[in-house]
């Protein structure tokens, strides 16, 4: 969505030049010469926002000659000001009360701190939900019962581990398979929750031979790869997929299935979700991670998540 981008526009590493998953340089932003990631479109194709807003100027909007810098950068100035998170729940109330949670509501994404990785305990992507965890005065048994669900969601989020594994630009370049994290390893930047380092990979949903979920109505595509060029780290050289990717940019075969991880804000108003549009609402997306990588929530927890995600 075209909204908190300038929490998804540059890109953090621990040396600040190089994609911290596979010890690359980062693009070159070509005006600023700052290192740039690639978390803006789905598939990866534009590193930066002018890039995207030039193409999109010719492609889309079919303008006879390409548009200036200056316009480009008028384009970018203002979508660098767009925030968007939900403002208010039909249960927990507005988030502009006193005792909200600090990351709830569009203000928090306004003034917060761009840029920082939120997979630690001195900066957690969310910050704490600590106001709701316990009834206060006023609240109805609803509205408490509902704060206390998100709050334990947002442990649910931030705490409980799981295996994660064959996953493609995550496993498959160094971080062990399986690889025992959070769902905050991945979605980590602050206040978004998308990820901290350029956030392509391939989660299985694009693939009919992991995904969990049914979809009998999306295309198919058989993908075989050239003999001497490197296959798909988990899938090998002749697969499935519904959506090739990143691959139709790239080529590679071993991107087939690989998308760009998008960020958790405003979460209830987006369905259906994934990029195949395959889980219908939020405890679907919940349920998918679930069996993906058998996680073995509990009912309680798989509701606790999908009411911390339906409040972001």
């Amino acid at each position: 969505m075209t909204a908190n981008l300038r929490y998804v526009t540059t890109s953090f590493s621990l040396s600040g030049r190089f994609d911290g998953k596979i010890g690359m340089p980062l693009a070159v932003h070509p005006d600023s010469g700052k290192r740039v990631g690639l978390p803006i479109m789905s598939d990866a194709r534009h590193a930066t926002l002018e890039a995207q807003a030039a193409d999109a100027a010719v492609k889309h909007l079919q303008v006879k000659a390409p548009i200036g810098r200056d316009a480009v950068r008028q384009i970018v100035d203002f979508e660098s000001q767009v925030y968007t998170a939900q403002a208010d729940h039909p249960v927990a109330g507005s988030f502009d009360a006193p005792g909200t949670p600090p990351a709830l509501g569009p203000q928090a994404l306004a003034k917060g701190r761009a840029i920082l990785a939120g997979f630690n305990y001195n900066a957690p992507v969310f910050f704490q939900f600590d106001d709701w965890r316990t009834p206060k005065a006023g609240e109805t048994p609803e509205q408490a019962a509902f704060r206390a669900s998100v709050a334990r969601g947002y442990d649910v989020f931030f705490l409980r581990p799981m295996w994660i594994s064959d996953v493609a630009w995550f496993n498959s370049i160094g971080m062990g398979n399986p690889y025992k994290r959070t769902c905050a390893i991945c979605h980590s930047v602050h206040l978004t929750g998308n990820d901290i380092s350029p956030g392509v990979m391939d989660i299985g949903v694009n693939m009919p031979a992991t995904s969990t979920i049914d979809r009998p109505d999306l295309p198919v595509f058989r993908i075989r790869c050239d003999k001497d060029a490197p296959g798909h780290p988990y899938l090998g050289r002749d697969f499935l997929t519904h959506d090739p990717g990143r691959a139709l940019i790239t080529g590679k075969c071993f991107d087939a299935g690989s998308l760009v991880m998008q960020q958790l804000r405003a979460m209830s108003s987006r369905a259906p979700y994934f990029s195949n549009g395959s889980a219908k609402d939020i405890a679907a997306v919940v349920d998918f991670y679930d069996r993906r990588f058998n996680m073995q929530m509990t009912t309680t927890e798989k509701t606790d998540l999908a009411n911390f995600l339906s409040v972001l």
